[in-house]
C-alpha cells in the first residue's frame, strides 16, 4: 500500500477534462462543488424536473440530463446510491466517449459484476473515508478527508493518474489518499442505507460485528504494529504519537510493542504482530546492528514494513532516519565560524543511534578559550 499527497499529483492528467458528476446527493454534492471550486468544468448529471436539477443550479453549476452530460464528459462520476447505478449506466453507456474514465466512489457494482464497463474505458474508484458533507466542510476549511484509491479497468494507461487527479480535486490529497484495491474499497464503502438494512438484519438475527471473522474476508485487520525499544524515550513517545496521528483518519489502530531493548522480545513480539495479520509493520530496531533475519522474517510473510532510525548495512527497503554525524557536522563546523573553540556534546540517552557512548562528551582543540 501507498499514501499519495499533493506532491504526487499529475495535474495535467485532468488538464482540459470536462467531468460529469452522475447525482448530486451527499457525495455528488461535494464533489461537483469542489471539483469545480478547484478549477475543474463541472456539469452535474440529473433529471430535469427533479429538486436537485434546481439545487445544483442555484449553487452556480451547470446541469444537463445524465446522458448529455456524460456524452460530452472524459470523465464521469457515477455518484447515485448503489441501487440506481446499474439503470443508470445502462442508460449513458452508449454516449460515452471512447477513453473516457469511469469513477465510483463504491466498488459495490464493480466488484461484484452488477456493471460491466465497457472495455474501451478506465474505470476508478475514489472512496472518501467520510460523508459528503465532511468532505465538503474539510475543502473549506482548507483541509481534505482522507480517500481510497483503486484502478478496477486500465484502458488508456493513464487511469490511475487521472483517479489521483481527481482526488486531488475534491481535496482528498490534503488528507492522504492510500493505494488499495476494488475489494477492499467495496467492503469499506457500502452505501449507507443498504449497510444499516443488513446490520439492523443481522442484529435481529442475534448476530454481532466480530473483527476476526472480518478479517478473515477482507483479509485486512486495520492494525499497523508499531515497535519500539522504549516508549519512555521522548524521541520514540514522539514517533509513536506521529503514527497514531497519521492512520487513525484512515481508519487503522496502531498496536505499540516495547521491546525494552531486548532484541529477543523484540523478535516475538514482531512475529505476534505477524500472527495477527497486521496490515504493516514499523520497526525501531532495539539491536545496534540490526541482523538481516530480522526483517526477512518480515518479507517472508508479505507485509509493508519500515525501519526508523536504524538500518543494515546494504539494506534496500523503506528506511527513515536522521543523518546524526551530517547535523552533528554541520553544527559544529556553525560554532567555528562563530568563533567557539572548546565545544561541549550534550547528549540523551544512547538508544537512539545504536552505539554506546557516554552522556557528556567534550572534545577540546589546542587552540585555547571558551565559546
Amino acid at each position: 500500500m501507498r499514501l499519495y499527497s499533493q506532491k504526487d499529483v499529475d495535474k495535467k492528467a485532468l488538464k482540459g477534462a470536462r467531468i460529469a458528476v452522475l447525482g448530486y446527493g451527499s457525495q455528488g454534492r461535494a464533489h461537483a462543488l469542489n471539483l469545480s471550486d478547484s478549477g475543474f468544468d463541472v456539469v452535474v448529471g440529473v433529471r430535469k424536473k427533479g429538486a436537485s436539477w434546481k439545487k445544483a443550479k442555484k449553487e452556480g453549476l451547470a446541469v444537463a440530463e445524465p446522458a448529455d452530460a456524460a456524452a460530452d464528459a472524459d470523465l464521469i462520476a457515477m455518484l447515485v446510491p448503489d441501487l440506481a447505478q446499474k439503470s443508470l449506466y445502462d442508460s449513458v453507456e452508449k454516449s460515452l466517449k471512447k477513453g473516457a474514465t469511469l469513477l465510483f466512489a463504491h466498488g459495490f457494482n464493480i466488484h461484484f459484476k452488477q456493471i460491466k464497463p465497457r472495455k474501451d474505458l478506465d474505470v476508478v474508484l475514489i472512496a472518501p473515508k467520510g460523508p459528503g458533507d465532511l468532505v465538503r466542510r474539510q475543502y473549506q476549511q482548507g483541509r481534505g478527508v482522507p480517500c481510497l484509491i483503486a484502478v478496477a479497468q486500465d484502458a488508456t494507461g493513464k487511469a490511475h493518474a487521472k483517479a489521483l487527479a481527481y482526488a486531488h480535486g475534491i481535496g482528498g490529497t490534503r488528507g492522504g489518499v492510500l493505494d488499495t484495491n476494488g475489494r477492499n474499497v467495496t467492503l469499506a464503502n457500502i452505501a449507507p442505507g443498504t449497510r444499516d438494512r443488513v446490520l439492523a438484519r443481522a442484529r435481529k438475527l442475534g448476530y454481532e460485528p466480530n473483527w476476526i471473522a472480518r478479517s478473515l474476508v477482507t483479509r485486512r485487520t486495520h492494525m499497523v504494529g508499531l515497535v519500539i525499544p522504549d516508549l519512555m524515550h521522548s524521541f520514540f513517545a514522539e514517533v509513536a504519537k506521529g503514527v497514531t496521528q497519521r492512520f487513525q483518519p484512515l481508519g487503522y489502530q496502531i498496536v505499540i510493542s516495547n521491546s525494552e531493548e531486548n532484541p529477543e522480545a523484540e523478535a516475538r513480539q514482531i512475529e505476534v504482530l505477524l500472527d495477527r495479520n497486521v496490515d504493516g509493520v514499523i520497526v525501531a530496531s532495539a539491536q545496534a546492528h540490526i541482523r538481516a533475519e530480522l526483517f526477512r522474517i518480515i518479507e517472508k510473510r508479505e507485509t509493508p514494513y519500515v525501519l526508523i532510525d536504524r538500518m543494515p548495512s546494504g539494506f534496500q527497503g523503506h528506511y527513515v532516519g536522521v543523518r546524526d554525524e551530517e547535523i552533528g557536522m554541520v553544527a559544529t563546523n556553525h560554532l567555528i565560524e562563530q568563533g567557539c573553540h572548546r565545544i561541549a556534546h550534550l547528549r540523551g540517552p544512547a538508544i537512539s543511534n545504536g552505539s554506546p557512548s557516554p552522556a557528556f562528551t567534550v572534545r577540546t582543540p589546542s587552540v585555547a578559550g571558551m565559546c
